[in-house]
């Protein structure tokens, strides 16, 4: 090959590998771009935080454990301790002994009612359900969204005698908001439980618990 020619190739390849070398820092910065619009539209995403206060609360369209359709109704003589739950909720199982010393303690002084956000398993849920105060299901999804509930459990939501919510406690009772209920009802809880593992379910289930 003449020596020119060699030499054209030769700046060719050179002309080709820096393009092909920009090509690849263009990709890898709009991937760069894609990846950090992604993470700043997830951040951006509001977290639910529970119904505000100092909302009116509507009646909750909901069943009882016999089926029967009702509305849970605030307005009234007494303020209204209202316990947002699910049957399947780990938190809500290991909160369930500070929502029975809070109901047990208090429930001369205030009505309490829990509300299930789901309809699965509750059949079993109202069989062997310890709380000491009447649970019903959601009927409305729209009422969930609406009232600001969303599908966080537990939520623990203090509502006037005029039907406006005054207080709420978002998740279970651990830490400052342990601190903040105990102090606003002037009780003494018991604590959460432990978390349940895969081995003492298994243990459980072999004892016929």
């Amino acid at each position: 090959m003449p020596l020119n020619s060699y030499t054209h190739v030769k700046t060719v390849l050179k002309s080709n590998a820096g393009s092909v070398f920009l090509i690849l820092i263009l990709i890898a910065s709009l991937s760069g771009n894609v990846l950090l619009t992604h993470r700043l539209k997830v951040l951006s995403v509001p977290r639910l935080s529970g119904v505000r206060p100092e909302r009116e609360l509507a009646a909750v369209p909901a069943i009882d454990d016999n089926r029967t359709r009702t509305l849970i109704e605030f307005a009234g003589s007494q303020p209204t301790v209202l316990y947002i739950l699910s049957p399947s909720c780990e938190w809500c199982k290991r909160n369930q002994p500070n929502i029975v010393a809070l109901a047990s303690a208090k429930r001369a002084q205030y009505r309490f009612i829990g509300v299930s956000i789901s309809a699965r398993d509750m059949k079993t849920f109202w069989e062997t359900s310890s709380l000491p105060f009447p649970i019903y299901v959601v009927t409305s999804p729209e009422y969930l969204k609406d009232s600001g509930f969303g599908d966080l459990t537990p939520q623990t939501v203090l509502v006037s005698s005029e039907g406006k919510v005054q207080k709420v406690w978002l998740g279970a009772y651990e830490g400052k908001e342990q601190e903040d209920l105990e102090r606003f009802f002037g009780v003494r809880l018991p604590g959460l439980l432990p978390a349940s593992t895969p081995q003492t379910e298994r243990q459980a289930s072999a004892d016929g618990l």
